[in-house]
This record gives structure tokens, C-alpha cells and sequence, in this order.
């Protein structure tokens, strides 16, 4: 509920990729309570977009266009696939005075080049479709398969097979395995997660990091769960592709990694 008089923000900001080869980042939102109506109603959407970091209030985002009351969508051409920078997205309603109210949602374009061969990946944005075709539309793979702590089971997607297998949907808590056919990017967008909750089950947990903090370390990590191990993709590491992480090293927004924990818990990640 708002105040009488009170300019209230767009809501329910999603971000997609659209056009063709994907190359375009499509935002839509709710429009706000007051568009068009007499208390100081909403005049116009400004878009906000900020290239190569993330503030949480955006702070430093450029405006990159405007958007008439009673609409509810804006297209950044050329910011979605084929172009190698994040971008995230704020979106603002103003009225007649220039009074300006800023949505609290975020939403984002994510890119990170994957090479031939095995990876391992997550996915750092809520996606409105988290089928696992749709998530890696942008990426030339044959294979997938992710970890079930909970049943201690493997779960994988093969594209050549007529049932291509359990792993339909990945999220962005998940940390999974993709076989790439050839250089490509995984190019995502979507939606900025605020507060992640990630389930930890005793034994090894195969995980995401759905945060686009370039500060966060495993000694972070640490001093919230008591982790008893934790490995991160090492390109170089033929077979497993693993390395054992130190407290120093930094975790990577669109990165898998294993966390072996002794009992069940949880790790709670911001995007603070």
C-alpha cells in the first residue's frame, strides 16, 4: 500500500533475450499503480543500465532511454548475445514534476565464454524459463548433467537421445557440467537475485554462486558455513577438472562448485 499522492515505482522487472540470434535484451515490467491517473501520475519510464558491474542501488548506471506512460517494455539492442559486457538494469517512473521513483528490482544480461570441452557453470540470474534448452540456447553442447545431493544422484540432458534424461530445469543455486561442442558463450538474461538461499546436504553438494560480489572469498564462505571442503573448475586439470580452492580464492557469478559440509545446513549469498 502507498500513501495518496505518493508516485509509486514500475514492479516486476524481467529481463530476456530476444531478436535475432538472441542479440537483443528485452525488459518488461508491471506498470506502476498511479500510470495515467491524477495524483502524481506516472508522465514516462526512464531505463537505467549500468555496463561491466553491479550496485545494488544503482548508483553510476547511465540512463539509456525513456518509455511513455502505459507502456511496459524497452528493448537495449545489441546487448544480449555476441556482446561480451554484463549489463544490469534499473527501471524508474516519473512524473509531471520530474519526481522519480525507481523500481526495486534488477534485472541483467550475463555473458561468460566457454571453451571446447567440459565446464562447469551456474547460472547467476532468476530465469523466467529455467528449462535447461532455453538456459543454454546460446551455448553449442551435446551433454549436461548436474548432482542430486538430496537422492545422491546424477541427473543429465543428452541432446542426441530421443529421451534426453532427468536434468529438465536448471535454477540459480544449481552448479552443473556442460560439454561444449565448440567455443561459445553462455549468455543469460534475467533477473538479479536480492538474498539466495542455498541447501547444503551432508556429504558433497554441487552448487552455484548467485552473486555478482567480486570480493566474496572462500574464507566468506567459510566463516558462514563449516565448510570441510570446496573445489572450483581448473581448465587444466584433465581429468576431473578440479582443484581444491584456498581461503584466498574468489567465488565467480556463472561458476560451479563443489562444497563438501559435514551436516545439513544452509548458505545464505546477497547481492549486496
Amino acid at each position: 500500500m502507498f500513501p495518496v499522492g505518493t508516485l509509486i515505482p514500475p514492479m516486476n522487472l524481467t529481463a530476456t533475450l530476444t531478436g535475432q540470434n538472441l542479440t537483443n535484451v528485452s525488459l518488461r515490467w508491471d506498470l506502476a499503480l498511479n500510470d495515467g491517473s491524477a495524483a502524481n501520475h506516472v508522465t514516462r519510464y526512464e531505463v537505467f543500465r549500468g555496463s561491466g558491474f553491479y550496485d545494488p542501488d544503482g548508483n553510476g548506471y547511465l540512463k539509456i532511454g525513456t518509455a511513455p506512460n502505459g507502456t511496459s517494455s524497452f528493448i537495449d539492442t545489441g546487448k544480449g548475445e555476441g556482446n561480451p559486457e554484463d549489463y544490469f538494469f534499473i527501471v524508474c517512473a516519473v512524473d509531471s514534476w520530474n519526481n522519480t521513483a525507481c523500481g526495486s528490482d534488477q534485472a541483467a544480461k550475463f555473458t561468460r565464454p566457454l571453451s571446447k570441452g567440459r565446464n562447469l557453470v551456474s547460472i547467476p540470474l532468476i530465469q523466467s524459463n529455467e528449462s535447461i534448452q532455453t538456459v543454454l540456447q546460446t551455448v553449442s553442447f551435446d551433454n549436461a548433467w548436474s548432482f542430486d545431493p538430496i537422492n545422491q544422484e546424477w541427473k543429465s540432458f543428452m541432446k542426441s537421445k530421443p529421451y534426453a534424461g532427468t536434468l529438465e530445469y536448471v535454477n540459480h543455486t544449481m552448479g552443473f557440467w556442460v560439454n561444449v561442442t565448440e567455443d561459445s558463450n553462455l549468455t543469460v538474461a534475467g533477473v538479479v537475485p536480492t538474498v539466495t538461499t542455498v541447501n547444503l546436504q551432508a556429504g558433497w553438494n554441487l552448487v552455484g554462486f548467485p552473486s555478482f560480489d567480486d570480493n566474496y572469498t572462500v574464507a566468506d564462505l567459510k566463516a558462514m558455513v563449516a565448510v570441510e571442503r570446496i573445489e572450483g573448475f581448473d581448465a587444466l586439470a584433465s581429468p576431473c577438472f578440479l582443484r581444491v580452492l584456498t581461503d584466498g580464492d574468489f567465488l565467480q557469478a556463472g561458476f560451479g562448485y563443489w562444497i563438501r559440509v559435514g551436516l545439513e545446513t544452509s548458505w545464505t549469498v546477497s547481492n549486496s
